[in-house]
């Protein structure tokens, strides 16, 4: 047999246990059937690169020995040979066949010389500028454990009451805004341990958001069209500005394809479209190495959101744990490149210290040599000095300086230049070796 993917679900489940004599229940060739259906067409349509598609007899084969498991005696053959020819059929259809029932599509209307005031009245309405707009989504994303959730508690506190997010000027709240977080990821008990610190940390008895947990793993809300209405009447009901949704992953029905940039965009129409046309503002949570670095099982993710952010731990300092909030994609009034947090460690509530903005003069190419120094001070001081002594030799000291300013356009000669001229060292014996250890900047050396 070729290379062909084995998917497993039901037609599958349906022959293992048939061939062990367990299957029970009367639907059980029903259930086979419609299991052997998507997974014939999954291996006549493979979407896994390098995956070979199946033959119908390949395919044919896999039905029978499926419908034999599942209990299926006469007319086995004949029902593996129709699912095999329908299968091949349907995999070279084009992928939107021509509907010759469907109603005729809308007739398009041309809008001509529209108005600059009609423009300007019909702007995005800001929940908080420029971060969260109603009726859009927003994705960001982070490995596991980095504290997304405990971020989204925090942001969610602080729009309620109306304060500046993350203690930052540049995100300000328009208003008091009401909020829910769907938590399908995390049991109840997880999340009050993460929210009570940030609760603390503001003084409060009381969460001032609302809060949905469903804790069964992935696909633990999956947002079908009937559980996507029921979530979008309760945000209509309850009137909420924002509603973030943790994770995406479990948003999935059972066997749903991330890479599948089809199934990737109908599920966003149906899903994320009918829940921003309640007006509220919608932030997703994902994860990396679920759906891919920065967010991309396939990239249709990332395209229908207005704004994609990625957030990555940093060193650990004294002060708390440093997180990078990056930006991925940004549509509307974004203009922000990289956000720098600081968490404390006993309240978990971080704060801005740091912002690079697109199209500042210090995000291009320096030339000046002492923009050079003074740009390679700062990352000693704020990236390199918090580290463990063993990170902080010379030669892991210029790699990292190499990739953090070679996109502005210094070489690794300037950089050497300037560990040799103003950096501060300790020496240590390591066996027969000596090991030169960053520990700081010589600053009457700086020009």
């Amino acid at each position: 047999m070729a290379a062909i993917r084995f998917l497993g679900g039901p037609a599958e489940e349906c022959r293992q246990r048939g061939v062990a004599g367990m299957v029970e229940g009367e639907d059980r060739l029903d259930t086979f059937i419609r299991g052997a259906k998507a997974n014939a067409l999954d291996m006549a349509r493979p979407v896994d690169p390098g995956v070979l598609a199946a033959t119908h007899d390949e395919i044919e084969e896999y039905v029978f020995d499926g419908a034999v498991g599942a209990g299926m005696g006469a007319g086995a053959s004949e029902l593996a040979r129709d699912i095999a020819a329908g299968a091949i059929e349907a995999a070279n259809r084009p992928v939107y066949p021509v509907d010759l029932d469907a109603p005729a599509p809308p007739k398009l209307e041309i809008i001509r010389g529209r108005k600059v005031s009609e423009m300007r009245s019909n702007q995005p309405d800001p929940v908080v500028e420029p971060f969260l707009y109603r009726g859009t989504t927003t994705f960001w994303s982070s490995a596991g454990g980095v504290g997304k959730t405990t971020l989204e508690t925090q942001i969610l506190t602080e729009m309620a009451g109306g304060l500046n997010l993350l203690d930052c000027e540049a995100l300000r709240p328009c208003g008091k805004i009401k909020g829910l977080l769907v938590n399908a990821e995390d049991p109840q008990s997880s999340l009050d341990y993460w929210a009570v610190r940030v609760l603390e940390a503001y003084d409060l008895d009381a969460a001032p958001f609302d809060m949905v947990c469903v804790h069964d793993g992935p696909g633990s809300y999956p947002l079908t069209p009937t559980n996507t209405e029921a979530l979008a009447e309760v945000i209509e009901r309850e009137k909420y500005d924002v509603v973030v949704l943790d994770p995406l992953v479990a948003l999935f029905s059972e066997g749903f394809k991330i890479i599948d940039p089809v199934a990737a965009r109908a599920f966003q129409r149906q899903a994320f479209g009918r829940l921003q046309r309640t007006g509220a503002a919608i932030l997703v949570a994902a994860h990396d190495n679920k759906l891919g670095q920065a967010l991309s099982g396939t990239v249709d993710f990332a395209s229908f959101a207005r704004l994609v952010l990625h957030l990555e731990a940093g060193p650990s300092t004294p002060q708390g744990d440093v997180l990078t909030l990056t930006t991925v994609k940004a549509n509307l009034g974004w203009r922000f490149k990289k956000l720098t947090l600081l968490r404390d460690p006993k309240t978990l509530t971080c704060r801005v210290t740091d912002i690079e903005r697109k199209g500042d003069a210090s995000a291009g190419t320096l030339s000046d040599p002492a923009d050079v120094d003074r740009f390679l001070a700062k990352i000693i001081r704020t990236e390199v000095v918090p580290l463990p002594s063993e990170r902080r030799t010379k030669s892991d000291v210029e790699a990292l300086l190499v990739r953090q300013a070679s996109s502005r356009g210094v070489k690794r000669q300037d950089v050497r230049d300037f560990i040799r001229a103003c950096c501060s060292y300790e020496s240590r014996k390591v066996g027969r070796t000596t090991q030169h250890i960053i520990v700081g900047v010589k600053e009457d050396s700086l020009k």
